[in-house]
Order: structure tokens, then C-alpha cells, then sequence
């Protein structure tokens, strides 16, 4: 529960950077390696070995888990969702679990905790919708390139109206036997064995058991006014 956005970065600096896009025959998106970096002797497969190693060692530095440790490590953040395909060639084990929430709720979400959105104005509620809707349209699609065997797409809601089946399905789906203590998460986070961010907005939730009330929370506020 510690989002630092470095991966994100680090990600999104170098695709820009040093790549560029063209469209297959597929029609997907393809990413190619600039000539700059080839005439370098920088290879796509030496550039991603290199972000590979970067990424792990983050990971693994934020959790204190040393290199001979085969525990499965996990990150959380948003934004490295745009980034699925790339990770999926630098990982060929990793799996991805994409969450999708109810757009109005995390409108809702953003405006009660005053979130800054790049390239919106605060308070301006269809920008919010609208930048929604482009990112999670373009991470499922990713998402179903990659292939329903590493990507899986999964609902809040389901989450919240189904944690055992939700939760059965997602150990099945990332190779690990489910348990009862997956539901009792907070008794982790409540005794300090899980470190968490003071910084993170959502961590005093994730101190709780799951709750019901922020599903449809949205329709009482202000986005419920802008829609209805």
C-alpha cells in the first residue's frame, strides 16, 4: 500500500524517450526501439534486461526481501497498468490484475479528496469522467493483447458484493492456494506486520474490514447532480 509512482516514471520517461509507435498488421500498437539507442549498441532486449533489474530491486528494496528470496512480489500502482504489455515481456511469469471501479465513484472519490487530474480543472466533472474512461478503455485493451492467461480484469463492485468468490478466482488466477486470512487482510495492516504509507489516502481503509457504503455513495453528491 506504498505508491510512490517511481515505476510509473521510470516507464513512462523511457517509452517516450526512447520509442517510438506504429501500428501492425493486427492493428496493435506496436513499440519500437529508436535507432539513436541501436546505433549505440543499446538493443530493445538489453534497455528492458536494464528497467527488469531497476523495477525488482525497487520492489524488492520497498518490501526488504533479498534476491534469494523466491516469494512472489507485488506492486501497486495505478498508473504501471499503462504499461502491461512492456512488463509482460520483461516478466514472462508475472500476472496482472487489473481493478475497474464504477467511473462515477472514483469521480466521486476524486472530489472528495480534492486529486489533482493532469490536464483538468479541479472540480470539473466530465474532465474527470472522460480521463476515466481513456485510461481504463486503454488498459483493458492492453490488457486483452497481453491475454486473459497474465491479465485479468476484475471488478470493485465484485470485489465488495463477493469477497470470497472474488478472492478464490484471483488466487487461482496468480497460482496461490486461497485462505480464510485473506479476508481478515486489516489484521495485518492493524498490527503493523503489514507496513503501510502515511502519506496514501487509502490507508486508513485498508486498516478496515471491506464496507459497502462508498459503492454507491456518488449518487448522493455531486457527480450524482451532474448525471441525474
Amino acid at each position: 500500500e506504498r505508491e510512490t509512482r517511481v515505476l510509473p516514471w521510470l516507464l513512462n520517461t523511457i517509452q517516450r524517450k526512447y520509442y517510438g509507435r506504429r501500428t501492425s498488421s493486427s492493428q496493435q500498437t506496436v513499440k519500437t526501439i529508436s535507432t539513436r539507442l541501436v546505433e549505440a549498441g543499446i538493443s530493445d532486449s538489453l534497455l528492458k534486461k536494464a528497467q527488469a533489474s531497476f523495477i525488482s530491486t525497487i520492489i524488492r528494496g520497498q518490501g526488504d526481501v533479498s534476491e534469494d528470496d523466491d516469494r512472489m512480489l507485488c506492486n501497486k500502482d495505478p498508473f504501471v497498468l499503462s504499461h502491461i504489455d512492456v512488463l509482460s515481456s520483461m516478466f514472462p511469469t508475472a500476472k496482472f490484475i487489473h481493478c475497474i471501479r464504477d467511473g462515477r465513484a472514483v469521480t466521486n472519490s476524486i472530489l472528495q479528496r480534492d486529486v489533482k487530474i493532469s490536464n483538468v480543472k479541479k472540480g470539473n466533472i466530465t474532465g474527470i469522467l472522460k480521463k476515466w474512461g481513456t485510461f481504463t478503455s486503454r488498459v483493458s485493451q492492453i490488457c486483452a493483447e497481453v491475454g486473459e492467461d497474465r491479465c485479468l480484469n476484475v471488478h470493485y463492485e465484485e470485489v465488495i458484493q463477493s469477497p470470497e468468490a472474488t478472492l478464490r478466482k484471483l488466487a487461482h488466477f496468480i497460482g496461490v492456494e486461497f485462505s480464510p486470512q485473506m479476508l481478515r487482510y486489516y489484521e495485518g495492516t492493524q498490527s503493523g506486520v503489514v507496513p503501510l504509507s502515511k502519506r496514501e489516502l487509502s490507508t486508513q481503509q485498508v486498516k478496515n474490514p471491506l464496507y459497502n457504503t462508498s459503492v454507491a455513495k456518488w449518487r448522493s453528491g455531486p457527480v450524482g447532480q451532474h448525471i441525474l
